[in-house]
């Protein structure tokens, strides 16, 4: 007796499913007929953007017996291969063995693996003698590839095919011709049918990751690009899938599955130095004839609206000045030798910043923090419960200390708002939480002889209510509602750094080292010793104000005019934090006051 068998196996996997399927060949004078396990079948499912979809795939259990002849004989059997799915877009049926070994396609005899029968190395035709191969037709047959080289069966129509229906059945025939030189036995090989569809009528994209985990890739290239794709397969190998980003191929390009649905990994996106904006993304597989075209945004401070907006993609993407640079640019430009800067929008009050990219390669606000924490003229020490920040707008998502009021980890109600008119003096620590000065807006109060209502200093000497938006003051916070109640006495350790403040969204306060602090940008990066006057800090590029501070005690403003402060996000002591203090004889970028008093607030991009 010789046999020869064929699987076709259930793999289980999403989209990629059937049932056995033997085919059983006895070859010699004696034909016995071999039984095989039942088929099966098995259903999965997935739910992509809200919508359910499922694919189920099986195949007949075949056996075939066929006599040996001297001169060949060839002998053929079918099988139905039945697909259920409401994909919508049809499927796509392949073939292939189960294995890329080089001689995988071979059925070798169970009782000797030195005997085999080959494959049929035709497209058309019968097998030749003591060959095996497939057909849709039982005319012209081939071989069966290996993995990674699967043929494709059959494309269905745009259809559904629902489960409770009869299904799309597709036919396929195993044939043989074998002679009386072969080897009676049993000859076995491992088929598998892989169905591949798509879930979406339109195909698209989700970008799913980048390494700096937002939604921008670095023009300077190196960033990991995932795009998640609507095909469905589990097949391991799809064979040359690219990716391009603004027509420049992605050289080490690399594919998974993640619930079944292909993923296609640029490693390593390519440099695109001076392309900003979006660029389109394109990833192309020719082997299921599928072509996916989305967007990605290359994009630099010129192409964000909103503070909120700001990420550390987009900053690194603009170029970096010299530190010789001291004039703006507020439109696209490679050029180092001027300071790249733009006018975002607040839109958690919609107030305007203008914000800079500096030589230290960070991204700053070119101006004070003018967000009023509440409504106007509330009364001192009264909590206010009409105004809030959020993780959404603000900068409250990182709070690794739990001493603030925040009702949750991401959102923090401030407890009090102090105006000019109230003569409300704060704890000197900071102890009775967080507060903050806010100027009225009528331009009625006199804070000094000669000015009028103290929002603006011109840089010569004397207040204005007009000229350079920049030079505006803004509000004064204590440390505590600098940092968005996360800042307390209670935050002692000399160094710590709080993880929340009260900037937008992207935008952190200056820690006391490190590169987003003010000591890197004023010693290190722009080489302003301590012997130096503020005259260096006050200038282009770095611009900073002298705007003085709202004394803890006594509740008065001093030093407008004269005098810098300006908080960082790390903790002296439990009376004291650390910030950048200056005047006309003076320069200490880790200086530490006291936390009760309001100081000025300027925000570094994350």
């Amino acid at each position: 007796m010789n046999q020869k068998t064929l699987s076709i196996l259930n793999r289980g996997l999403p989209w990629v499913v059937g049932g056995t399927a033997a085919m059983v060949v006895a070859v010699g004078a004696l034909m016995t007929f071999m039984p095989i396990a039942t088929a099966n079948a098995e259903k999965v499912s997935f739910t992509i953007d809200g919508t359910d979809y499922y694919i189920d795939i099986a195949a007949e259990d075949v056996a075939l017996t066929a006599a040996s002849d001297p001169a060949g004989k060839f002998t053929s059997v079918s099988t139905d291969v039945v697909v259920h799915t409401n994909s919508g877009t049809g499927y796509q049926l392949y073939l292939g063995m189960d294995n890329n070994n080089e001689n995988g396609n071979r059925l070798y005899n169970t009782e000797d693996s030195t005997v085999f029968v080959a494959p049929h190395t035709a497209t058309t035709g019968h097998p030749a003698l003591n060959t095996w191969g497939f057909s849709m037709d039982n005319t012209d047959y081939q071989p069966v590839p290996l993995a990674g080289q699967e043929t494709r069966i059959k494309t269905s129509a745009a259809q559904a095919f629902p489960s409770d229906g009869a299904g799309d059945s597709t036919t396929v025939y195993y044939g043989l011709n074998v002679d009386t030189s072969l080897p009676n036995g049993t000859y076995e090989g491992t088929v598998v049918y892989t169905a591949v569809a798509d879930a979406s009528t339109t195909p698209y994209i989700r970008i799913n990751n980048l390494t700096t985990n937002d939604q921008y890739a670095s023009v300077a290239g190196g960033d990991k690009l995932e795009a998640v794709t609507s095909l469905f397969t589990t097949m391991e190998d799809l064979g040359d899938v690219s990716m391009t980003i603004g027509g420049t191929p992605c050289a080490n390009v690399t594919t998974s599955t993640s619930g079944g649905a292909v993923v296609v990994t640029c490693n390593s996106t390519p440099n695109k130095t001076g392309v900003h904006g979006n660029q389109n993304l394109v990833v192309n597989i020719p082997k299921f004839n599928k072509t996916y075209t989305t967007s990605v945004n290359m994009a630099t401070i010129w192409d964000i609206t909103n503070m909120q907006d700001m990420t550390a993609t987009v900053c690194k993407n603009t170029a970096t000045p010299a530190t010789s640079a001291t004039s703006y640019q507020s439109s696209f430009s490679t050029a180092t030798n001027v300071v790249p800067q733009k006018q975002l929008k607040d839109v958690r009050d919609n107030k305007q910043y203008y914000i800079k990219k500096l030589a230290d390669g960070n991204c700053w606000m070119d101006q004070n923090l003018d967000l009023d924490l509440g409504t106007p003229n509330v009364t001192a020490n009264t909590p206010n419960t009409t105004f809030k920040l959020t993780s959404e707008t603000s900068d409250i998502n990182y709070n690794d200390y739990k001493h603030s009021v925040a009702a949750a980890d991401n959102e923090w109600t401030p407890p009090y708002n102090t105006q000019l008119d109230t003569g409300t003096s704060w704890a000197q620590n900071g102890s009775d939480g967080a507060k903050s000065f806010t100027f009225n807006d009528n331009g009625t109060i006199d804070v000094k002889t000669g000015g009028t209502d103290g929002r603006y200093w011109n840089g010569a000497s004397s207040y204005a209510t007009t000229g350079d938006a920049r030079n505006h003051f803004g509000n004064y916070y204590n440390w505590p509602a600098a940092t968005a109640g996360t800042g307390t006495d209670s935050t002692a350790t000399d160094g710590t750094n709080v993880g929340d403040s009260i900037c937008p969204k992207g935008w952190q306060l200056p820690q006391n080292s490190g590169t987003k602090s003010f000591n890197n940008l004023i010693r290190t990066v722009y080489g302003i010793s301590a012997t130096n006057t503020d005259a260096s800090v006050i200038a282009e590029p770095l611009h900073f104000s002298r705007s003085g501070h709202y004394h803890w005690y006594g509740g008065t403003l001093n030093n407008q005019g004269t005098h810098g402060y300006f908080w960082s996000a790390t903790a002296k002591s439990d009376t004291n934090a650390y910030n950048l203090y200056f005047y006309s004889s003076g320069l200490d970028p880790q200086g530490n006051f006291s936390k009760g008093n309001g100081f000025t607030v300027r925000c570094v991009a994350r």
